[in-house]
């Protein structure tokens, strides 16, 4: 049987908020590999145009393990909901 690979992709505000996800997804076995890319984000909040560096986090993992790593990336992401 072929396993089947997923990416996991999230976002955050802070270079220490990725890298502490992305130890943990490793450490937890969650993800095999987590790469994190520095990014430039453009979006609208409340109104106004915004752009932010934000880090994003592309957890490679099996697909079986995918839906358990969201809720627990869910509470561990400090940050509030953007429409973008």
């Amino acid at each position: 049987m072929t396993a089947i690979i997923a990416v996991v992709t999230t976002t955050v505000a802070s270079a220490a908020d990725a890298r502490r996800l992305a130890s943990g997804a490793v450490q937890a076995r969650l993800a095999a590999c987590v790469q994190v890319e520095s990014i430039a984000s453009h979006y609208v909040w409340q109104g106004a145009q915004h752009e932010d560096a934000e880090w994003r986090l592309a957890c490679k993992t099996l697909l079986e393990a995918a839906p358990p790593c969201a809720p627990g990336c869910g509470r561990s992401i400090p940050t509030r909901c953007r429409n973008c």
